[in-house]
């Protein structure tokens, strides 16, 4: 997903530590929906800021299932 990615190392082993992450977005991207989010991390003491885009399903039975049974719960 992340193309032209350049990070202070050059050690592709080396391992990164997340720093900070935020939910910029949810986007449909060729009918794809899509979470975007900003990362910051950090590797050899340098920090570097990316944007991953992230695709996902989202299971629209469940989730009515879940808000169905929540309102029974509450209201009887």
């Amino acid at each position: 997903m992340a193309n032209n990615l350049t990070l202070p190392s050059t050690d592709k082993n080396t391992d990164l530590k997340l720093v900070s992450s935020t939910l910029t977005g949810i986007f449909t991207i060729d009918t794809v929906k899509t979470a975007q989010y900003s990362l910051k991390v950090e590797a050899n003491k340098k920090q570097s800021q990316l944007t991953v885009n992230i695709p996902y399903q989202q299971d629209t039975n469940k989730i009515n299932e879940e808000v169905h049974f929540k309102n029974f719960l509450e209201n009887g």
